[in-house]
């Protein structure tokens, strides 16, 4: 429910929106980059105390950890993006009334 507050003139629940979708947007955006940095960096993170192996790199568990890393990357970005999206739609929907 939208409050007009006659001492600052504005209207406060359009503030408390404006702020949570800010607030949003930064989480989404946050997740999404952290996202693409674990998934890009998987297999530096999942190689990261070996110094050589004579086994082909694929039949490794460190290969798995890699995957396992990488999928995990992406869903975090996934969820970033889908939570930019929902923000997006949230700021679209709220009213313009500033009288």
């Amino acid at each position: 429910m939208l409050d007009y507050c006659p001492q600052k003139g504005h209207w406060k629940g359009r503030q408390n929106t404006m702020t949570k979708i800010r607030r949003g947007f930064f989480n989404g955006v946050s997740a999404a980059i952290g996202g693409m940095v674990l998934a890009v960096n998987a297999q530096s993170i999942a190689f990261m105390n070996v110094k050589s192996f004579s086994i082909p790199r694929s039949d490794t568990s460190y290969a798995v950890q890699e995957h396992v890393l990488q999928q995990i990357g992406l869903l975090i970005m996934a969820f970033g993006l889908f939570l930019i999206l929902l923000t997006y739609h949230e700021y679209l929907r709220t009213s313009i009334r500033d009288d």
